[in-house]
């Protein structure tokens, strides 16, 4: 497989505004050759894409998209959305508008574009300032809410979108505590969109908001969930019941379990994954089907730790583990949930995964992966 990055030609939008955050450009990255479709099970014929947000500091150049064939194995580049440090992506499936956090401690934005599914083409819409430094996270309830995590400034920020994904000026700024304390990283809503938590690493909390179609959009509750000083809460994952919710810690990481009721939050079991003092938790990741819970983690080792998930209790067993590539930033499932991609900023690569159905397990596909300079976050779209 061939995995040289070329570089792109660039084509610019033409509103000022809109060129001080991104353009657009297209080019090849990488012509991996075919190969045989994995015999784990069926997979649907019906190409797929990924996206894959990158630090920008060095080579990488912002928001890549690529097609994925499920019956060649085929990877092919297809576009280039040049905007800064895009390392979180978020999707409203009903309006097929696509969010990123736009990571920068000055000029942080939120921006809004949109997927050609056919061609991959992606086309940039706004931006809007975050007020806020280095926003982590960006989520939307799919019904034109949505927030970014800010981590620098220790606060959230509620955006409006309208039916084209065109994002108002910032709605709401909230600020969760005194900056250089507060350090939001992560950010969820609730399946039905009423609920919103966001984890704070430097006060060691998670926030829960009631999330309202009038005003106040949003509602924060007088009591938070803590956790023991020093854990740093990293990255949330809640089922698609809403009845659990998943945490990582990012020291000597841990994943705890928490049973949800109408936004109060009782823990109900934390383990440990490998007890390594020098390790750092990465990203929690559900499989579509629910069935199983993938961890990534950094140290001494980088690998993703699996876990099988008891769907009526929520609770996990330890299923097994995979070495994975330095520094795993993101994990994304494609919609079938055969294929787990890792995005490996340290290694600087973008690794695929054939997961078997009824173990969880995954096989390293060692042909198969994307040259990209620091990937940091990941998004499947059929």
């Amino acid at each position: 497989m061939d995995n040289k990055l070329y570089r792109p030609t660039h084509l610019f939008l033409g509103t000022i505004a809109l060129l001080l955050a991104m353009g657009v450009s297209s080019c090849g990255l990488l012509s991996p050759q075919s190969k045989e479709a994995d015999s784990y099970g069926h997979e649907p014929a019906k190409k797929q894409t990924l996206l894959v947000g990158t630090y920008t500091q060095n080579r990488s150049e912002g928001l890549y998209s690529f097609s994925f064939d499920p019956r060649t194995l085929n990877v092919k580049h297809r576009s280039t959305l040049i905007t800064p440090n895009p390392t979180s992506l978020a999707l409203d499936r009903e309006r097929g508008i696509i969010y990123t956090a736009n990571e920068q401690s000055s000029e942080a934005m939120v921006s809004s574009l949109q997927l050609d599914g056919v061609s991959g083409r992606l086309t940039a819409i706004n931006s809007s300032f975050t007020l806020g430094g280095s926003p982590r996270s960006v989520a939307t309830d799919g019904r034109g809410k949505v927030v970014s995590a800010n981590y620098d400034a220790g606060s959230i920020t509620l955006f409006f979108a309208d039916e084209a994904g065109l994002l108002g000026q910032p709605d709401w700024h909230i600020l969760l505590g005194q900056e250089g304390e507060s350090h939001p990283s992560d950010l969820c809503f609730s399946p039905n969109g009423n609920e919103l938590f966001v984890v704070d690493a430097g006060q060691d909390k998670v926030y829960h908001f009631n999330v309202s179609s009038k005003n106040p959009p949003l509602t924060i509750d007088v009591e938070t969930t803590d956790l023991p000083k020093g854990s740093r809460p990293k990255s949330i994952a809640m089922d698609s019941s809403g009845k659990f919710l998943y945490l990582l810690t990012e020291q000597n990481p841990e994943v705890i379990l928490y049973k949800h009721h109408r936004g109060k939050l009782t823990e109900v079991e934390r383990l440990s994954l490998n007890g390594d003092p020098q390790s750092r938790g990465g990203q929690l990741c559900l499989s579509p089907d629910g069935r199983y819970l993938y961890v990534s983690e950094w140290g001494r080792e980088s690998r993703v730790t699996i876990f099988k998930v008891n769907k009526l209790m929520g609770q996990l067993t330890k299923a097994g583990t995979q070495s994975v590539g330095q520094q795993p930033m993101g994990l994304a499932f494609n919609p079938s949930g055969r294929w787990l991609a890792v995005a490996c900023k340290k290694a600087n690569k973008v690794e695929f995964y054939n997961c078997d159905r009824e173990s969880g397990l995954l096989r390293a596909q060692k042909d198969l992966s994307i040259a990209i300079d620091q990937p940091a976050c990941l998004l499947w779209t059929e």
